[in-house]
C-alpha cells in the first residue's frame, strides 16, 4: 500500500505516520490497486477530507468491486513514539538555529538517522549518518519542515523548523 508508511496487513495497522499530518497529506503517502479508493474516516465514520489526522481516525480501502472494504487503524504507539520537543519536557533534544539557512545543529540525542519531511508528508532528506550532529539543509526551498530524529534506542523525536 505504501513505500513510506509501514502497513501491518495482518493487524490492519498503519505505523510510522508522520507527526501532525493532514488527512490530504496522509492520502498522498498511500496508494491502492487500480480501481480501489482510499478515504480517511473519523471515529463517527464520516470522511475527513480536511484537517489533521487524529489517533482514532482510520483509513478505509474499498476494492474496485465497490463492496469489499478493509479498515486500517493508526497504531497508538506511533503517537507516543513521536515526541514534539516542546510537548515533552523530559526530552532535551534541541534543533538550532531556527529559522535556519544552511546548517541545522541537533543536540541532546545520540542520532542514528534523520528524515526531513515537507508539511505535505514528502520525504526530502533521509540519512543514516549525521556527522557532528549537523544537517545541511541549504538545498531545501524556504518553508516549514518536520524533522524526524531517531536515536540508538529506537526512540523517535519529531520537531519543526523553518528554512529561510
Amino acid at each position: 500500500m505504501s513505500s513510506i508508511l509501514e502497513i501491518d496487513q495482518q493487524k490492519k495497522l498503519i505505523v510510522n505516520t508522520p507527526f501532525s499530518i493532514t488527512s490530504a497529506s496522509l492520502l498522498t503517502l498511500v496508494y491502492a490497486n487500480k480501481g480501489a479508493t482510499i478515504k480517511v474516516l473519523d471515529k463517527a465514520g464520516f470522511e475527513r477530507s480536511m484537517g489533521y489526522v487524529n489517533i482514532d481516525d482510520v483509513i478505509e480501502v474499498t476494492a474496485a468491486d465497490g463492496t469489499t472494504k478493509v479498515i486500517y487503524k493508526l497504531a497508538e504507539d506511533v503517537y507516543s513514539g513521536f515526541i514534539r520537543n516542546t510537548v515533552n519536557p523530559v526530552s532535551a533534544v534541541e534543533i538550532f538555529p531556527n529559522p535556519v539557512s544552511n546548517i541545522l545543529n541537533i543536540s541532546g540525542i545520540d542520532l542514528v538517522s534523520v528524515k526531513v519531511y515537507t508539511l505535505t508528508g514528502m520525504n526530502v532528506i533521509s540519512t543514516g549518518t549525521v556527522y557532528g550532529n549537523k544537517l545541511n539543509v541549504s538545498d531545501l526551498t524556504n518553508g516549514i519542515y518536520l524533522i524526524e530524529m531517531k536515536d540508538k534506542e529506537g526512540k523517535t523525536v519529531v520537531d519543526k523548523f523553518l528554512k529561510k
